[in-house]
């Protein structure tokens, strides 16, 4: 075999073994951003009755101090509402 194609083959066996690292260090990458994405879904999941309950009292707050005649369920029922309407804008 001459020399020229013996470099050749040597050239293409690195590109293949280049390759194939360049393959695990994809997976590994692709795998450490799969756990820091279940890490935050995780700290996402974590935060959201503390802030439902910040929306909640703000809301209540809100609507206490509005020129609104609410009282008992009229009152709970104008939070339900003014929360989903605040979800919403904020998803939006």
């Amino acid at each position: 075999m001459s020399d020229s194609i013996k470099a050749w083959r040597e050239m293409q066996e690195e590109k293949l073994v280049s390759l194939q690292a360049d393959e695990a260090i994809a997976k590994e990458l692709k795998k450490a951003k799969m756990g820091k994405m279940k890490q935050l879904d995780e700290m996402a999941s974590k935060l959201v009755p503390q802030i439902i309950h910040k929306i909640q009292s703000t809301v209540w707050a809100e609507l206490s101090y509005s020129d609104l005649d609410l009282e008992g369920d009229d009152m709970n029922d104008a939070q339900d509402y003014v929360m989903t309407l605040v979800i919403n804008k904020l998803i939006n």
